[in-house]
């Protein structure tokens, strides 16, 4: 037996309604159907689904006749079906009916499902092949660098980078020419250190071509190519703080402050570069409340980051000498202090004993002194400590200072109980 629905269109009042069915039938939105048969009345339950939001439906028809009908959505009232149920209502006219309980199932979902697994396929081998470029990387790095350790293997040839320094006012400037019997400018010190780090190729002319790596250079030449680097760190930050008025580094390299240090230890055995004595003069004086540092030095000098500096040119030779401080750094930073405070340091009365040991006694060796405060000087000569073991795991340290004496007990743990 086939059952075949014919039942009017006209069942949804509503022509806005049921403009909105045939566009639903249209798109086929009517995902499932289920018919169920008692008798002669037939109940069909179904699900249309517009943009992923499905509606759920219901009809019992007697004789093509709707006696009932309900829907989810807020559209569908007493007077007029919805668009869901006139969909439902315009695909049951078309479908053929054999047996029951009857259902359908729209080819469109599974469409979809299949338009999904295809995408997420799609998307799944997109992932891949960006991944497998991280690999492809990894084998063209290690495959260079192969090929440049066999290279370099083969050549055993280690080449030289030769410094010219000149000044610009007062300024040190630095440029190279690279090569050992024949030599060539270096034109591009930035592009030179990429070289160096891709491990590239580089013909510079018909007699020097060779793939850069640090190995293919003299130790002095190494030295040459830390100045650079940390030179083109400094231009870097810069040209971030200052990028209207910083350009990169080209053809030549300008010797601040901050590579003094680098420099002289680079060229010290190239250039004439000596030692000096360090002719400081500290000057303390005293005014109210108030102390007064100055410092003076015999000839001008040039404050790097550890050490001084004096540089010139005498008879056309570049010359530069070294006045060597403490390590650490702290003659410089303090001299450094000075000269951007006006030549002078003022401390509060009730800081200098502190800015005097902390400050001044680290490095008062480096400068004679001329105080008129002598008098004011903390004098750490008188302290004096005396310890004793006169309990079990119990110590009693007593600390003399400007005749008063502290008294101190520690037990294994730091605690510590103090006797005015």
């Amino acid at each position: 037996m086939k059952l075949k629905f014919n039942i009017n269109s006209n069942v949804v009042k509503s022509k806005n309604n049921l403009e909105i069915a045939r566009k639903y039938h249209h798109y086929d939105n009517v995902e499932s159907i289920h018919v169920t048969a008692n008798e002669d009345v037939y109940h069909i339950d179904a699900v249309v689904s517009v943009f992923n939001h499905p509606q759920k439906c219901s009809l019992d028809i007697k004789d093509n006749q709707v006696i009932s009908y309900e829907c989810s959505c807020p559209f569908n009232d007493q007077d007029s079906m919805c668009g869901h149920l006139g969909a439902v209502i315009l695909k049951l006219n078309e479908l053929e009916i054999n047996e029951f309980p009857f259902d359908y199932q729209s080819d469109k979902l599974q469409k979809i499902k299949e338009i999904e697994k295809e995408n997420k396929r799609q998307r799944r081998k997109a992932q891949l092949r960006q991944m497998a470029s991280m690999s492809t990387k990894l084998i063209d790095f290690n495959k260079s660098q192969y090929q440049t350790d066999l290279y370099l293997s083969i050549n055993q040839e280690k080449y030289d980078l030769t410094p010219n320094v000149y000044l610009n006012r007062d300024e040190i400037v630095l440029e190279y020419k690279i090569g050992n019997e024949k030599k060539y400018v270096l034109k591009n010190i930035t592009d030179f250190i990429e070289r160096i780090q891709n491990q590239e190729n580089y013909k510079y002319g018909k007699a020097l071509e060779f793939v850069h790596s640090e190995k293919s250079f003299t130790d002095d030449a190494l030295k040459q190519i830390d100045l650079m680097k940390k030179a083109l760190i400094i231009r870097h930050h810069d040209m971030e703080e200052y990028p209207y008025y910083y350009e990169p580094i080209k053809r030549s390299i300008t010797i601040d402050s901050r590579l003094f240090d680098e420099f002289y230890d680079a060229n010290k055995e190239i250039f004439s570069l000596g030692e000096m004595e360090c002719n400081l003069r500290l000057y303390i004086q005293k005014e109210d409340e108030y102390y007064i540092v100055r410092v003076t030095v015999v000839d001008p000098i040039y404050i790097g980051d550890k050490h001084g500096y004096c540089y010139g040119m005498n008879n056309g030779e570049f010359y530069m000498n070294r006045m060597t401080f403490d390590e650490e750094g702290n003659v410089c930073r303090f001299l450094s202090s000075i000269l951007d405070n006006e030549g002078k340091l003022i401390i509060l009365e009730e800081q200098y004993q502190d800015f005097y040991k902390y400050v001044l006694l680290p490095i008062l060796s480096y400068f004679e002194v001329f105080d008129e405060t002598q008098n004011d000087i903390p004098t750490y000569d008188e302290i004096k400590i005396y310890g004793d073991n006169f309990i079990r795991n119990l110590m009693k340290l007593s600390v003399y200072l400007e005749k008063r004496c502290i008294e101190f007990r520690y037990e294994k743990i730091c605690r510590y109980k103090r006797h005015n």
